[in-house]
């Protein structure tokens, strides 16, 4: 069994039931959305760009200027395609905090209404001064 350690946490630095009540995590989740979209634009513009190069405009292309174009756009689509994995684990990240965020929410309004069922007074802060990690 881990033990944890009480960690004093100055009353003043807890948040009020009201600020918990309208934390919002929509901003994390919206960013996350983002991310995805604009990673999956960028794979998609650059992969159809590299498949492309070989006939452009649906003629073939031949010479030394069309590998050098090929490998370029494959090269491109390669960092693209290493950005937008970024993108994506950013994303899931942003996700992650969100719902751990929510469920934080959840569990300290829950405390409270715990603690007002047994009559705890305090409408504005949590009565315990003390955060266990």
């Amino acid at each position: 069994m881990v033990h944890t350690s009480p960690v004093t946490v100055p009353i003043a630095m807890l948040p009020t039931i009201t600020a918990i009540e309208n934390w919002d995590t929509a901003n994390l989740t919206t960013t996350a959305n983002h991310w995805i979209l604009t990673a999956i634009t960028w794979e998609r513009a650059f992969t159809e760009i590299s498949e492309r190069m070989p006939n452009p405009g649906g003629a073939p292309w031949e010479g030394i200027a069309a590998s050098a174009a090929e490998r370029r756009t494959y090269a491109d689509r390669l960092k693209v395609i290493g950005v937008a994995d970024e993108l994506h684990s950013a994303a899931a990240v942003a996700r992650k905090g969100a719902n751990e965020l929510a469920s934080a929410r959840q569990r300290a309004l829950s405390a409270v209404a715990d603690a007002g069922q047994r009559g705890s007074q305090s409408p504005m802060i949590f009565p315990c001064p003390a955060v266990f990690l």
